[in-house]
């Protein structure tokens, strides 16, 4: 890595540097941990889906009790001098 004068310049170091590191901090693709999380992401979004559909399915039904209980609350507090 030396120029037409026979010195190193700061650019060709500073090249030699980050090629070095994009190579040993990059993962290896072949490890034994990268096949063993194959699909894992598609997993997850699945379980997380079902996980929340499953709570949006349960909370619908009790959300709505809730409103008719406040409002029949409300219409007894507001009818109770009435009666």
């Amino acid at each position: 890595m030396k120029s037409a004068t026979g010195n190193t310049t700061l650019e060709q170091v500073a090249g030699d540097l980050c090629v070095q590191s994009i190579r040993t901090h990059r993962p290896s693709q072949t490890g034994p941990r990268h096949a063993s999380r194959r699909g894992a992401a598609t997993l997850d979004y699945v379980l997380v889906l079902a996980v929340i559909l499953a709570l949006a399915a349960l909370l619908i039904p009790l959300s709505r009790h809730a409103i008719t209980v406040v409002y029949e609350i409300i219409c007894t507090l507001v009818a109770w001098p009435f009666v």
